[in-house]
């Protein structure tokens, strides 16, 4: 399981990692500034002090501009990021269309082959911003929020921190369950792409046999069992999201009675005291934002382990043959072909030499895409030998 979660690992660059860190704590700042400068200003209109409420005001306003700033400048450079691995995992993933052969098409179905390569690609785009720049902001924010909380009022800090075990074991129980039946959906949904891409690309066939509308009742019946599947997924989504909610509402109004009852009993002045309700919320934000990211970015973890597992049979597949420019000589003996009980090639020998120009002329049927095919690797013998510079191998060796 532990080889598999490192394949899986988005592949991120330092500089990104690291910019998106200092972007984080200039965020985290401005949050705090938002926080202490609002607290400022209502304490001054509550006192009836409004000497400093407009120069307070004022640079709660920078704060707030300066923290949209940072967050837009995380979405702009972890976008650009997700799309050039989007570029370079598209290429990657076609490559490999191309170089696992019409066996590998055969065997993996091409309606799932298209439906990775053009939906599956972008919610792999949007896994990688999502997961990224949320994982950042998710450590950086609230570490420097509770670090201020706890110079404020350290008791405050300390009833926020317990209620963090809580919420991880919520997340991770309900996590489990939302990733299986996110597993199940994806299967249906792939299920659905490669039924609808086969009978589409089969229609002049079925027209012409006269059964294309017995195959509406079978696509209206797998559509209706994929929406039902995302309709639970939805509502195990929906009530995370809420037990989530509802757990840092309830941290914040014990916070809030405590905080009242210090105020009434005189045990504590105004200012501090807001300023923690005001921040507070700001701790428990990042782990709202990434519950409710894990939901939308499962469909996007399934089809990066689909696509990192073709990219990877390929490159152990290409890391097994050997180059093209080392043959000199190709040679077949007795070869012979059988598909399906069939004998499609008989005793084939011929000898070709690197740089030679060959031509194969034959009747329709007689077998020359199938000697293509087996020149090119696609098909492997069924008898006789094939040599490659006097030495017996197999083709599919071969790049």
């Amino acid at each position: 399981m532990k080889k598999k979660e490192a394949k899986l690992k988005l592949p991120v660059k330092k500089s990104l990692t690291l910019t998106l860190l200092i972007l984080s704590i200039f965020e985290a700042a401005c949050i705090i500034m938002q926080a202490a400068f609002l607290a400022k200003a209502i304490v001054g209109l509550f006192n009836k002090n409004f000497d400093n409420v407009v120069r307070d005001s004022v640079l709660f306003l920078i704060g707030f501009i300066f923290r949209i700033v940072f967050l837009h400048l995380q979405q702009y450079f972890t976008e650009n990021h997700a799309i050039k691995f989007e570029t370079e995992l598209r290429r990657k993933l076609l490559q490999s269309y191309f170089d696992l052969g019409p066996d590998f098409t055969s065997r993996e179905g091409s309606g799932k082959l298209v439906t990775l390569a053009i939906d599956g690609i972008g919610k792999v785009k949007q896994y990688f911003e999502l997961n990224v720049s949320k994982q950042i902001r998710g450590a950086i924010i609230p570490t420097l929020v509770v670090i201020f909380i706890f110079y404020t009022d350290y008791v405050s800090a300390l009833m926020i921190i317990s209620v963090i075990p809580v919420i991880v074991i919520f997340m991770i129980l309900l996590g489990i369950n939302a990733r299986d039946m996110a597993n199940r959906q994806y299967k249906k949904y792939r299920a659905l792409s490669n039924n609808f891409i086969d009978t589409i690309r089969g229609v002049e066939t079925l027209k012409f046999l006269g059964v294309s509308k017995n195959y509406l009742p079978i696509m209206e019946k797998k559509n209706r069992e994929y929406r039902q599947s995302t309709m639970k997924t939805l509502s195990v989504a929906f009530l995370n999201s809420f037990a989530l909610d509802f757990l840092t509402t309830i941290a914040i109004a014990l916070l809030a009675v405590r905080l009242g009852i210090l105020l009434l009993d005189g045990s504590t002045v105004l200012l501090p005291s807001l300023t923690v309700l005001l921040i507070a919320p700001e701790f428990f934000l990042p782990m709202k934002q990434a519950a409710t990211d894990y939901h939308a970015t499962l469909d996007g973890q399934m089809a990066y382990e689909d696509i990192n597992r073709m990219i990877v049979d390929n490159e152990k597949n290409k890391s097994q043959k050997s180059s093209i420019n080392s043959v000199e000589s190709i040679k077949l003996q007795n070869v012979g072909l059988i598909k399906d009980d069939k004998k499609i090639l008989d005793n084939i020998t011929l000898s070709i030499n690197k740089g030679e120009k060959i031509c194969l002329v034959g009747q329709s049927g007689s077998g020359k895409t199938s000697l293509i095919s087996l020149l090119s690797g696609f098909n492997e013998q069924s008898e006789g030998e094939i040599l490659i510079n006097d030495e017996v191998t197999n083709l599919k060796n071969v790049h």
